[in-house]
Parts: C-alpha cells; structure tokens; sequence
C-alpha cells in the first residue's frame, strides 16, 4: 500500500472504513459497509420499527426510491419538521454526494440521511461527504426503508 493516493488525502480507503466503523453507529457502519461490500451483514432480519406513533404504509420493497423520499417528507411535515430536499426528478445542484435530506427535526437535532433502495450502494462522492460528516463530528445515515428511517429518527 506504499504510495497509494485516496480521494481523502493522507487517508486509505481502508482507513476510512476503519475510521466510519469507530465514529458511527453500530447500524450505519453496517449500512456503510453492505453498500462498500466489507463485513458481512445478516440482511434476513427485517428492520425493526417500534415507533408508536405512525402506522407507516405497507413497506415492502418500494418500486422507486422517489416513493421512499415522499414518505419520508409526509413523517417530517407531520412532525413539524423541516426536509432540506433535492429533487429526485433531475440532477441536483447541490453538492455532489451531499444527502438525500438534512433533517431540521425538534430540540436542535439534525439528521443527514441518504436514501437507497434495498441492493443500493453508495457512490464514491457519498461515501466522500458521509466520512467528512463523520470526521467533523456528525451522523450520517443510510436507510434502505421507511422502518429504517423511523428507527433513525426516534429520541
């Protein structure tokens, strides 16, 4: 690995990874790690959902991401939240591998989640913003379903 050049500097990619499995949650390492193919992951549990408040809709595998998105606004409105949102209809303007969403949720939380379908893996640029987020003191998440998305998103 001598003279191995990284998009993150002075950082190897393995690095990285080692560095995402320390500062994140035990659950969004393991995301990290499904969508980077390291680890094993024991995908034959559903997500757990015990949120007493929604009665979210079927949540089978949705045919589009763009369904899972709307979902996730109608839980933030209802909450009184505010979803900084891209449209997922064109290229976003925002910054390459910026979140799906950065959550202004209630008592000064802040959640920055990207949305993938089950199967779905990051992007390099994502992968890029998620550590930085990280290194700076921040949660990043990777939800492949709306349940995923509720147990975030619990006090």
């Amino acid at each position: 690995m001598e003279g191995e050049v990284s998009i993150f500097g002075h950082w190897q990619d393995h690095q990285v990874d080692l560095h995402n499995a320390k500062v994140c949650k035990p659950r969004t390492a393991k995301a990290h790690n499904m969508a980077q193919g390291v680890g094993e992951v024991d995908l034959s549990q559903p997500p757990i959902s015990n949120h007493a408040l929604v009665s979210p809709p079927e949540t089978k595998l949705l045919p589009r991401e763009k369904d899972l998105h709307r979902l996730i606004i109608a839980e933030c409105t209802r909450r009184g939240w505010d979803p900084f949102h891209a449209s997922t209809h064109k290229r976003s303007t925002l910054t390459r591998g910026a979140p799906d969403f950065i959550i202004a949720a209630s008592e000064g939380r802040t959640f920055y989640i990207e949305v993938k379908l089950p199967g779905g893996k990051l992007r390099e640029e994502q992968r890029k913003v998620a550590f930085n987020l990280s290194k700076n003191g921040h949660e990043p998440y990777l939800v492949h379903s709306f349940d995923e998305f509720l147990e975030v998103i619990k006090p």
